[in-house]
């Protein structure tokens, strides 16, 4: 419960929300609730909470993308060759990808000679936020690098930490496309639906962490693709109404049918409300 102070000559607005921290145990139906009373129903009936499932409880984004003639996946075309393997060395001759993707790096090292390197990479994800990924390489790893986050364009690739020995007209390095599309994301991401060329296919790999998707056909510059997705907003606003008296505000959560196993339901409810002056 929350004291919300307010008065008609100076009321609020008032948004509440509320987030599931641990996983409890319940059968059927799972109801949170706010409100002014303590019946704590005339704001919010949250019902979509799976048992067992952490997380956000309220409203969601919703979208439909489509995406068309993407490229397939490379291991050139984002910059130049890299041939003169070299500490504090940047890429040349950035291009960006035309669809947001990761970036893959692939190294020849016959005798392998380099024993550590690492690379850093600054640009622009999907959602237009300045991203900086930093990947390494070490001696008996994959000569394949392959980055996480989908980049809408490149400001800057740097290598840099190497240590062995790289011989400058063999040892080479380059960077293309990976097969990780990125698509509008926010926390809880989920791709509901895959459309290739028109038909429905299985939902392929979603990484609700950098918001990217590996299709289950793999784009070969002709297909067609339609993505459904939906994710929660950042700052999580259930709803949001104007006081004019001292009011308390009160969340409630009640649990529906028997328990799955013996034992009350074990859950954490984290629960804030902001006040905002109106503008009279």
């Amino acid at each position: 419960m929350t004291r919300i102070k307010a008065s008609a000559a100076n009321p609020v607005n008032v948004r509440v929300g509320m987030n599931v921290l641990t996983a409890f145990n319940a059968a059927t139906t799972n109801v949170l609730t706010a409100g002014t009373t303590t019946a704590a129903n005339e704001w919010l009936t949250e019902s979509s909470i799976a048992e067992g499932v952490t997380g956000w409880a309220g409203p969601r984004i919703a979208g439909q993308l489509v995406l068309t003639n993407i490229a397939a996946a490379t291991t050139t075309g984002t910059a130049t060759t890299h041939t003169a393997i070299a500490n504090a060395a940047t890429f040349a001759s950035l291009v960006n990808p035309i669809t947001p993707r990761n970036l893959v790096f692939t190294l020849t090292d016959a005798n392998d000679g380099i024993l550590t390197l690492t690379l850093t990479i600054l640009g622009v994800n999907q959602m237009g936020q300045t991203v900086t990924e930093t990947l390494s390489y070490a001696t008996g790893d994959s000569k394949t690098i392959t980055g996480n986050v989908a980049f809408a364009s490149l400001t800057s690739i740097t290598m840099s930490g190497l240590t062995g020995t790289a011989t400058a007209t063999t040892d080479t390095l380059a960077v293309g496309l990976g097969t990780k599309i990125g698509i509008p994301f926010g926390p809880g991401l989920v791709v509901s639906k895959e459309l290739v060329d028109g038909a429905v296919e299985t939902v392929g790999t979603v990484n609700s962490t950098y918001g990217t998707i590996v299709l289950t056909t793999a784009p070969n510059g002709a297909h067609d693709y339609e993505l459904f997705y939906s994710y929660r907003t950042n700052a999580p606003t259930v709803n949001q109404f104007r006081l004019t008296a001292d009011t308390d505000v009160y969340v409630k959560y009640a649990q529906s049918g028997t328990a799955a196993t013996a034992g009350a339901a074990v859950f954490t409810i984290e629960e804030w409300s902001e006040e905002v002056l109106a503008i009279a």
